[in-house]
């Protein structure tokens, strides 16, 4: 059971590699960590988790809309 969960979750994550919304939020990603530059620990770090948040949601949606 652990492996076919493990399949699963990995061809989900091939398929979002396949999207270039998942590269433009990767670039994104690197982008803003390496030229953020605040004063102030508190501001530092809810940058830093406003910016994880994008890049995961970036990675994990599919891009389109069913109708």
């Amino acid at each position: 059971m652990s492996s076919l969960l493990m399949r699963m979750a990995l061809d989900y994550f091939l398929k979002r590699l396949s999207e270039a919304s998942t590269w433009a939020a990767i670039a994104a990603g690197l982008a803003g960590s390496l030229h953020v530059q605040f004063s102030g620990d508190f501001t530092k770090a809810l940058i830093s988790f406003g910016l994880a948040g994008s890049v995961l949601l970036g990675i994990m949606l599919k891009e389109g809309v069913k109708k």
